[in-house]
C-alpha cells in the first residue's frame, strides 16, 4: 500500500519564516554590537572625522564658491557663446565661451579677495597702531578718576579700595608662583599654532580655487552623470518627485545665499557712507566686519555691531553712541525694506523655525552651520509639508490650513469644525440693506 507524499509547500513556508526571523535576529544584534562600538570609541570617531572633514575643506570650499559663481558662468557663456558662433564653428565657439567664461569667474573672485585683503589688513594695522597710541593716555584718565574717587570717605569707596587691594596681592603672589617657560612655552605655541593656522587657510583657499575651476568646466557632465545615477537607482515613480525636489532646494539655496550677498553688500556700503558722513573712526574696517557678519540672519548684525562699538568707543565715547544709534537704524532699514525686497519669502519658514535653524545647525557646523542653516532647515521643512499633504490626500483630507483653523473635533474620516457665530439681531427701526 503506497501513501501519497506530503505537499512541500508548509516545510517551504516554515523554512522561510524561520530564515527571516533568523535575518531579523542577525540584524539587531548586528546594530546592537555596532551601537556598542560607536558608544566606547566616540572620541576615536570624532577625531576620525575632524581628520576626514579637514582634509576635504578645500573640496568643500570649492563646490560652494563653483555653486555661487555658476549664475554668472552660466550668463557670461551664453553671451560669449552667441557672439563667437557668428564667426567660428559651434564646438569651437561652445568651447571657447566655456573657457573665458570660467576664466572670468575665478578673476572676479580674486579680485574680490584681494580687494577685501587690502581694505582689511591695512586698516587692522592703523586701528591696532591708533589704539596703541590712545590706550596709555586713556588709562591714565582712568586710573585719575579711579583714583579721585577713591580719595573720598564713602562707603562704596572703602570696599573698592579692599578689592583692588586684595586683587593686587593676588597678582603678585600669581607672579612670584608662576612658572614663566611654561608660559612662554603656551603663549609660542599658540603663536605657532596661528602662524600654521593661516599658513593652512591659504594653502586650502588655492585648492579650492582648483576645485572651482575644475567644478565650473565639467558642471555639465557632472549634471549628465548625476540623472544617470537617478535613473540607475531610484524607483522609475519617484524619479519625478526627486528632480522636483532638487529644482525647489536649488531655487531655495541659490536665491537665498545670492540675495543674503546681495544685502549684505548693501549693507556695508550704506554702513561706510553713513559712518563717513558722520566722522566715525575706523568706518572702512567696522563697515567691512558689518557686511561680513550681516551673511549670518538675525544675530549677525549683533555680532559685528558689538566689537565694532567697542572698538569706536575706545577711540571716541561719544563717537561711539552715535554709532550704536546708527547700526541700530541701519539694522531696521535693512530688516524691513532691503531684506524684504531682495529676499522676500525665499525659505518660507516663520521666523520661530529661522532661529531654531540658527541655533540647531551653528551648535553642529559652527559659522557654516549658521550661514545655510535656514536654507538647509527651509529644504526640510519643503520635504516634511510634501510628506504630511501625501498622507493626507491618502487619507482624503484636504491638504490647505484653511479648514484646520476651526476645527473642534474629527469623525468618519471628517474634520469637524465649529458653527459660524449667531448673526447679531437685527436693531428695530434700521432699514435692512
Amino acid at each position: 500500500m503506497t501513501t501519497e507524499p506530503k505537499s512541500g509547500k508548509p516545510r517551504a513556508l516554515l523554512s522561510a519564516l524561520w530564515r527571516r526571523k533568523t535575518l531579523a535576529i542577525l540584524l539587531v544584534a548586528l546594530v546592537c554590537i555596532l551601537f556598542y562600538f560607536l558608544l566606547f570609541r566616540i572620541d576615536r570617531i570624532a577625531d576620525l572625522w575632524n581628520t576626514v572633514t579637514g582634509a576635504l575643506t578645500p573640496i568643500f570650499i570649492g563646490l560652494v564658491l563653483a555653486y555661487l559663481l555658476n549664475p554668472f558662468a552660466n550668463f557670461l557663456q551664453r553671451h560669449f557663446a552667441a557672439w563667437f558662433g557668428r564667426k567660428l564653428q559651434p564646438a569651437r565657439a561652445k568651447k571657447l565661451a566655456s573657457g573665458l567664461s570660467i576664466t572670468l569667474s575665478l578673476l572676479l573672485v580674486i579680485v574680490l579677495i584681494a580687494a577685501l585683503a587690502l581694505m582689511i589688513i591695512p586698516e587692522i594695522v592703523n586701528s591696532v597702531g591708533r589704539v596703541a597710541e590712545s590706550l596709555p593716555a586713556q588709562a591714565e584718565d582712568a586710573f585719575n578718576w579711579v583714583q579721585t574717587h577713591l580719595n573720598s570717605d564713602a562707603a562704596w569707596a572703602v570696599q573698592v579700595r579692599e578689592l583692588l587691594d586684595k586683587g593686587l596681592d593676588m597678582l603678585v603672589d600669581w607672579l612670584k608662583n608662576a612658572n614663566l617657560s611654561d608660559t612662554a612655552a603656551t603663549v609660542l605655541d599658540y603663536v605657532t599654532t596661528g602662524v600654521v593656522g593661516v599658513v593652512k587657510g591659504v594653502f586650502n583657499l588655492l585648492v579650492a580655487l582648483v576645485v572651482t575651476v575644475y567644478v565650473l568646466k565639467d558642471r555639465e557632465q557632472f549634471l549628465r552623470q548625476s540623472k544617470k545615477l537617478l535613473c540607475a537607482f531610484c524607483p522609475t515613480k519617484h524619479i519625478s518627485g526627486v528632480m522636483t525636489t532638487v529644482r525647489r532646494a536649488h531655487k531655495i539655496f541659490g536665491g537665498y545665499l545670492v540675495g543674503t550677498i546681495i544685502d549684505s553688500l548693501l549693507v556695508g556700503v550704506l554702513c561706510f557712507i553713513g559712518l563717513s558722513i558722520l566722522r566715525i573712526p575706523y568706518a572702512l574696517l567696522v563697515s567691512v566686519i558689518i557686511c561680513l557678519t550681516n551673511v549670518i540672519p538675525y544675530f549677525g548684525p549683533f555680532i559685528g555691531a558689538i566689537p565694532s562699538a567697542a572698538l569706536i568707543l575706545l577711540a571716541d565715547v561719544q563717537k561711539g553712541l552715535i554709532f550704536i544709534i546708527f547700526i541700530i537704524v541701519l539694522q531696521q532699514i535693512d530688516g524691513n525694506i532691503l531684506v524684504p525686497r531682495i529676499l522676500g519669502e525665499s525659505t518660507g519658514t516663520s521666523a520661530f523655525w529661522a532661529t531654531f535653524a540658527l541655533l540647531f545647525f551653528g551648535g553642529l557646523f559652527g559659522m557654516t552651520g549658521m550661514i545655510v542653516g535656514v536654507p538647509l532647515f527651509a529644504v526640510l521643512y519643503y520635504l516634511v509639508t510634501l510628506w504630511v499633504n501625501k498622507r493626507l490626500q491618502k487619507r482624503n483630507l484636504p491638504t490647505d490650513n484653511a479648514p484646520y483653523e476651526t476645527m473642534t473635533d474629527f469623525a468618519d474620516g471628517v474634520p469637524i469644525t465649529e458653527a459660524p457665530p449667531p448673526a447679531p439681531p437685527a436693531v428695530e427701526g434700521t432699514d435692512a440693506q
